[in-house]
């Protein structure tokens, strides 16, 4: 019996790690990427601040980061917002990484815990990304630096790619990972298998905040994980198989 088709939506290179992760699973992965991930050169300042320590919110981060600033700050403590991150940290070079348990308040309490006023951060982020940690660290006094590494971009698809990539058969399940994707799922055409998909079909969110991007979208079946990880997300729709 045919696994449900799961229609993966995450950019590469994550949307092909992901469809294996399917497959394995028993699913019927169909990748189509909503967003792509593109280097940005970061600005790097002159004279090089006395850095303590790393923040990463997001594996792309590291993924795209220029060698030069690897070298400049490998040999500092990272804090990783997930596992997914730290293992980019780990291939990236640097040895000592803790993991803030895959949110925002997990690397607070990280810094909360060290002298704030003798440690300066150096923070590497998308261009688009949320404000809460550049609000934390300010209102907790702590020096940092952004370091701007990826712009996430939408991906664009006329109806007709659409129509090919998903065939003839319905999708049983959306993976949705983040808002940005959500938002370009919006800016599909909503006529034909967009506009169905979006009605009837069981979308999983990597989270509540991303779910409810989803549903100011339009989607009216969503579920968010338990905690934003893929694999949370996966027990999730290991409950529709029936």
């Amino acid at each position: 019996m045919a696994g449900l088709r799961v229609l993966v939506t995450r950019p590469e290179p994550g949307a092909s790690k992901t469809a294996e992760t399917l497959e394995r699973l028993g699913y019927q992965p169909i990748v189509m990427p909503l967003t792509s991930i593109e280097t940005h050169l970061p600005f790097l300042p002159e004279p090089w601040p006395a850095f303590t320590h790393v923040v990463v919110t997001s594996a792309n981060g590291l993924r795209h980061a220029p060698e030069i600033l690897i070298r400049r700050l490998r040999g500092l403590t990272v804090f990783a917002v997930g596992d997914a991150t730290a293992r980019s940290a780990r291939a990236a070079g640097f040895d000592s990484v803790e993991t803030g348990g895959g949110g925002a308040a997990g690397l607070e309490a990280h810094l909360l815990a060290l002298p704030v006023d003798q440690i300066r951060v150096a923070y590497i982020a998308g261009v688009v990304r949320r404000p809460e940690l550049e609000l934390f660290l300010t209102r907790e006094g702590i020096a940092f630096n952004v370091f701007e590494t990826y712009q996430t971009k939408k991906v664009s698809y006329s109806t007709h790619e659409i129509e090919l990539l998903l065939g003839e058969d319905l999708v049983d399940a959306v993976l949705v990972h983040s808002a940005e994707t959500a938002a370009a799922l919006g800016e599909l055409p909503a006529a034909g298998k967009i506009g169905h998909i979006i009605e009837i079909t069981n979308f999983f969110a990597i989270s509540e905040r991303v779910g409810r991007a989803l549903e100011s979208q339009g989607a009216r079946h969503v579920s968010a994980a338990s905690e934003p990880s893929e694999a949370a997300m996966l027990d999730l729709l290991a409950t529709i198989r029936g």
